[in-house]
């Protein structure tokens, strides 16, 4: 078991350990998001001068601001997915469910396959987090979480400390960044992407019209639904009524 700190200043010197601790011969991916948590890994993993790589996994479904917003860090490699959403919205036959987020699994887990990841991820998130270990090594999954017990007032007086630059999403209400239409995004959330975003809006719609078409050629039923734009619909109620 590991032993957590109390202040921010104890937790910093412990995250920093943690990354000298367990750095592999060949250095860390380090996984960037663009929000709050993946900033402060960043810049840790810079303080703490160990080697690594910071890579950016591209959804095809990110807000333009989160886009724009990592102009700001260089270092960060942008990596292109092998499908796109809307390609996964076909092949799965609907899009991402807050049960069923295949996304998250097909644009960036499988991706960091048999590589050491270090990846901003917090207990605090989650009661599903609040029960891992700050290190996995499980077959070919190895990550290290340095910022596992940090809490958000840790990670927003970090920020202002080292006047880090921060997704500006933030300041525009929004308690997590991603993607456009996240199921774990909340009513309010959706409500706003809904109207802010309609090019966006409209690929999900289309990409429910062709999984409808391919789905139901292939003989799949969907049950009370007739065509693609109420499986868009459907999609929407399932979002939005948590």
């Amino acid at each position: 078991m590991f032993e957590y700190q109390s202040s921010l200043h104890e937790k910093i010197i412990f995250s920093k350990r943690l990354m000298k601790e367990y750095e592999p011969s060949e250095g860390y991916i380090l996984n960037f998001s663009g929000g709050k948590d993946s900033v402060v890994l960043l810049d840790l993993a810079k303080r703490a001068g160990i080697k690594f790589r910071a890579k950016y996994l591209i959804t095809t479904i990110e807000h333009p601001e989160s886009i724009n917003f990592l102009k700001n860090f260089p270092e960060v490699e942008l990596i292109q997915p092998k499908a796109t959403i809307s390609e996964l919205i076909i092949k799965k036959g609907f899009p991402p469910l807050r049960k069923y987020r295949y996304c998250t699994t097909e644009l960036k887990v499988k991706s960091g396959r048999d590589d050491f990841n270090l990846i901003g991820i917090r207990a605090q998130e989650s009661k599903r987090r609040a029960n891992l270990e700050p290190i996995k090594t499980e077959g070919r999954d190895r990550h290290l979480y340095p910022i596992f017990d940090w809490t958000e007032k840790d990670i927003w007086l970090y920020i202002g400390r080292y006047r880090l630059p921060y997704n500006p999403l933030y300041d525009c209400g929004y308690k997590r960044v991603g993607c456009v239409l996240c199921p774990f995004s909340t009513r309010w959330q959706i409500e706003r992407e809904l109207k802010a975003y309609p090019e966006i809006v409209e690929m999900y719609r289309e990409s429910c019209r062709r999984a409808y078409e391919v789905k139901t050629a292939a003989g799949k039923v969907y049950r009370d639904i007739k065509n693609g734009d109420e499986l868009f619909e459907w999609w929407l109620r399932c979002i939005q009524n948590k």
